[in-house]
């Protein structure tokens, strides 16, 4: 019978979440060289590729690979629970998270599960809304931290995680016509993502309209593979390779938007620390 690695499965999975040796690396708190061999062992283990790489670059799963992924979550999330069961220092309690809704939420959603998955004693709960919302209710006591998107030169009394670099994609289809404005969809005023795209339509110096607007990161993507208008889009987000008939727009750079932890006046510390930790590592 075979018998697969604890840790050869963290390892795979951060990589297969992740899309990246470096990254996958990160959280499971190991070089790249290590995750590497531990992958290259476990397909051993399996006796098929997992992945398809190139030039120490993930490109994505292979129809094993697809296969595996599903149990290896299974298998470290049991693993983790009983782990955590015996752990007599284990964390415990309550910790309420907002995630801002136009984030990338498929580079936190790994670290989130995983950091559930490993702290069986503690009950998360999430909601995604738009950014200034969520700051709202941190400050009125109904959040415990929040993970939001700032511009970076606004960062107040947040903790940086991360930065998110933004690209002006549009589709193939789009429509302008000769002396039409460029057709815009974005994010609301209020919201880091449109901060950096008005500026840079500002440098731009041509006529634009913003023509859709959502708080919704996918709601804005769906608006940009419809042929709506061009968008900024955090490049963490994006399909990869990018869909037949979108492409990059020659446009100003919109920059960077820092993707930012707030966390409320005597919240649960440790715990806070904890999942804090967690996001950094991992991305």
């Amino acid at each position: 019978m075979k018998t697969l690695d604890i840790n050869r499965l963290r390892s795979f999975v951060a990589v297969a979440e992740t899309h990246s040796l470096t990254r996958a690396a990160a959280r499971v708190h190991r070089t790249q060289s290590t995750v590497s061999q531990q992958l290259h062992r476990l397909e051993d283990s399996v006796g098929e590729r997992l992945l398809h790489r190139t030039q120490g670059r993930v490109l994505g799963l292979t129809p094993a690979g697809e296969r595996v992924l599903d149990h290896a979550r299974r298998l470290l999330r049991c693993h983790d629970e009983t782990v955590a069961a015996l752990d007599a220092d284990a964390l415990s309690g309550t910790l309420r998270l907002g995630v801002a809704d136009e984030t990338a939420h498929a580079r936190l959603a790994g670290v989130l599960a995983d950091f559930r998955s490993r702290h069986g004693g503690v009950r998360l709960t999430m909601e995604a809304l738009p950014s200034d919302a969520l700051e709202a209710r941190l400050d009125a006591g109904e959040l415990d931290a929040v993970v939001v998107n700032r511009h970076p030169r606004a960062v107040g009394d947040g903790a940086v995680l991360y930065t998110e670099r933004l690209r002006w994609l549009a589709a193939i289809t789009l429509v302008r016509r000769p002396g039409e404005p460029l057709p815009v969809a974005g994010f609301p005023a209020t919201c880091a993502y449109r901060a950096c795209a008005d500026a840079a339509l500002a440098h731009w110096g041509g006529d634009w309209d913003m023509v859709y607007v959502s708080p919704g990161h996918h709601a804005v993507w769906t608006a940009v593979t419809a042929g709506l208008g061009v968008a900024a889009l955090p490049e963490a987000s994006l399909p990869r390779p990018l869909p037949e008939g979108i492409r990059e727009q020659e446009l100003p750079a919109p920059g960077e938007v820092a993707v930012v932890l707030r966390t409320a006046p005597g919240g649960p510390g440790r715990l806070l620390g904890a999942l804090a930790e967690a996001i950094r590592c991992a991305v």
